[in-house]
């Protein structure tokens, strides 16, 4: 599995809760652009009126048929990784609400929710909505570039934080060295031969490490 292919999975189930609203919306509008297109008395406004509706109704189309494509990979799924899924990208739960839900422990829900996700973009892909199709059919659709931005800029930061969070472990890894380091000087300068002796040998033992 690509890593493209579970980023396309996670920009649609990112916009899922989103996508009713934004297409009564453009109901709303499209009612709006009507209306105003018969009261206007210029005909090169109304071509422009026009324009527009044709726009947001393609547009609307494009989002009901996204609803379509994540509702009907959804119900190809587990009851388990339906419901993981659910939780966290629908009803927006974070993952220690969804250890409790799930009555499991936090390692647990994350090895859900990964290979949740990764299922998904299989089945997404098997259906045969590619990434390259998806990509192709809303490229130009700006809910979907704010999504995959949104998506992006996402993992960028935790990608960030994973480096320094490692980072810091590693620092604190040194700075206990240092101190070891430090201890075993000590012991050296008493003399203790016994004493040195398993110094030295846990010495080549980290260093083997």
């Amino acid at each position: 599995m690509q890593k493209e292919d579970v980023i396309i999975s996670r920009v649609l189930l990112e916009g899922y809760k989103h996508l009713d609203r934004l297409y009564e919306a453009m109901g709303q509008s499209i009612e709006c652009l009507v209306a105003s297109g018969y009261n206007s008395g210029y005909r090169g406004t109304t071509g422009l009126v026009y324009e527009k509706i044709i726009n947001y109704t393609y547009r609307r189309a494009g989002i009901y048929n996204l609803k379509a494509i994540v509702n009907q990979t959804l119900e190809q799924l587990t009851s388990r990784s339906r419901e993981v899924l659910t939780l966290h990208f629908i009803e927006q739960k974070e993952f220690a609400e969804i250890k409790d839900i799930l009555g499991v422990s936090l390692r647990t829900a994350f090895r859900y929710y990964d290979k949740a996700l990764q299922t998904f973009a299989i089945t997404l892909n098997n259906t045969g909505f590619t990434e390259a199709r998806i990509e192709s059919e809303y490229a130009e659709e700006p809910f979907y570039i704010r999504m995959k931005k949104k998506v992006l800029d996402t993992q960028k930061v935790n990608v960030e934080r994973g480096v320094r969070c490692y980072g810091e472990a590693a620092n604190s890894v040194e700075e206990n060295c240092v101190e070891v380091s430090a201890k075993t000087i000590k012991l050296i300068v008493k003399g203790d031969n016994n004493q040195r002796q398993n110094v030295n040998s846990n010495i080549q033992r980290q260093r083997a490490i």
